[in-house]
């Protein structure tokens, strides 16, 4: 299994990223994780319950920065309840009430991530401009 840009995983073990099984390949999260490792960023927590009394659940948090990443699978096919209906309504209840709370919520997708833009976007939201 690889990481984008031909990174295999033994290249990350070696490099002392801890590759736990489903952090790469059709892992999206894991993937921009390891970005972000790989970039010297903060590691964020993730699946983070923040709104009390409700399930949801947010991929990636840096609390101090207050900021989201939210990593949206399924967009190329379609077939993700995050990008049709009711799963899509949800996630947009989710989205504003995170905002209204002064949290900074960003989306990205599988292109963003093995594009680079994502943990560009990591970095300029946590205050790391290069």
């Amino acid at each position: 299994m690889s990481f984008r840009k031909g990174i295999s995983r033994k290249a990350l073990e070696r490099g002392g990223v801890d590759v736990r099984p489903g952090d790469l390949g059709s892992d999206l999260e894991g993937e921009l994780v390891s970005a972000v490792h790989l970039a010297g960023l903060p590691a964020p927590e993730r699946e983070v319950e923040l709104v009390e009394g409700r399930k949801w659940r947010s991929d990636l948090v840096w609390r101090a920065a207050r900021v989201i990443f939210e990593v949206e699978g399924g967009t190329q096919s379609g077939k993700s309840r995050h990008s049709r209906g009711k799963g899509f309504a949800d996630d947009c209840r989710k989205y504003n009430e995170l905002t209204i709370r002064g949290w900074k919520v960003l989306r990205v997708t599988g292109e963003h991530i093995s594009s680079g833009e994502a943990v560009a976007w990591i970095e300029r939201a946590l205050g790391h401009q290069p």
